[in-house]
């Protein structure tokens, strides 16, 4: 896992940390960065 991946994790889990939607934030963007994808967004 790369270290803009991290970044952009740790930045969505602040922005959604008031909403329901933070895990699923997180888990689609775990998804994505594990199946080799450049960008996480």
């Amino acid at each position: 896992m790369s270290i803009g991946c991290i970044i952009t994790v740790r930045m969505v889990v602040f922005l959604q940390a008031s909403s329901g939607l933070k895990y699923l934030w997180v888990l689609t963007i775990k998804y994505r960065c594990h199946n080799g994808l450049m960008s996480c967004l």
